[in-house]
């Protein structure tokens, strides 16, 4: 049963930018307005909103030949006899069950390629996202950018004795507002991915380095500023951070293994940053040596 149907006017169609889409439209393509309906067909298909409709062509008898012409504009099914509503009713419902089908195909592909990217948790991006994010950024500068960006590698502090003491909930409740503080500090084209237990890999491209340093030094007062409320728990725990920081210049190097190993060299040595955080008292950004 088709719960919203509705006669409209060619051009209205195009006009309904604040109104949901429909599942499926019904296109008259014969008489003096043919081509119009031929070029509303197509764009229909083209439109992000309306592309996976069910689009039936409706093609009066002396205009046959245009119901095959509707099929390579888009249509989903064409009626090359005119209009009836018997059988305009059996169409929509074999198109409805198919859009139906295809709509649960496609979300649980989505779903399935979310999960394989996505870290559960935190809903930060895993290490499966990130460490082909970081060699796309190595290749080389983007249109209107200096290609110069910063990596750091962002382990918590002590995160072992949280667990130990309150209990693994309590250390994924420390998991996840800890993400949530530091999303709070990127801009919109900087990645942040969670690629250990306690460790995440912020990646901030056209950055300078006092631009990086200062970011980082607000993610470490981000975290360490407030107690983070626990459920279940009467205190707020106090967590810190530590950050090793590394900027980069993409050398413009073609070959992916020059690029594997310029990213491994990277995370190396931002790695290397982070344990000499740790190892001067924690809570606190060590940069490594520039690469170049």
């Amino acid at each position: 049963k088709c719960n919203r149907f509705r006669a409209v006017q060619r051009g209205d169609i195009g006009e309904q930018t604040d109104q949901p889409p429909f599942d499926a439209y019904v296109i008259e393509v014969s008489g003096n307005g043919r081509r119009n309906g031929l070029h509303l067909l197509a764009d229909l298909r083209a439109r992000a909103a309306t592309r996976t409709a069910a689009l039936i062509a409706v093609a009066a008898p002396s205009d046959s030949s245009l119901a095959a012409e509707a099929l390579d504009r888009g249509a989903n099914d064409a009626m090359p006899t005119g209009f009836c509503a018997e059988e305009l009713s059996l169409r929509l419902t074999a198109r409805l069950r198919e859009k139906v089908r295809a709509d649960h195909l496609r979300d649980t592909m989505r779903n399935g390629l979310r999960a394989a990217l996505i870290d559960p948790m935190t809903g930060l991006y895993n290490r499966r996202y990130a460490l082909p994010y970081l060699n796309k950024i190595a290749q080389g500068p983007r249109n209107g950018t200096s290609g110069r960006f910063a990596l750091m590698l962002a382990d918590l502090d002590h995160f072992k004795r949280i667990n130990d003491r309150f209990g693994h909930l309590a250390g994924d409740a420390v998991l996840v507002e800890t993400a949530a503080r530091l999303r709070k500090h990127l801009r919109p084209d900087d990645m942040i991915a969670r690629v250990g237990g306690e460790e995440f890999m912020i990646v901030m491209p056209d950055m300078t380095e006092d631009e990086a340093l200062r970011a980082a030094d607000r993610m470490c007062q981000q975290i360490n500023a407030r107690p983070f409320p626990v459920p279940g728990l009467d205190t707020p725990i106090s967590v810190s951070i530590s950050i090793g920081l590394v900027m980069a210049q993409p050398p413009a190097v073609p070959e992916v293994e020059a690029e594997n190993r310029l990213t491994d060299m990277l995370i190396g040595q931002a790695d290397r940053a982070l344990y000499s955080a740790k190892d001067a008292g924690r809570n606190k950004v060590t940069m490594a040596g520039t690469a170049a």
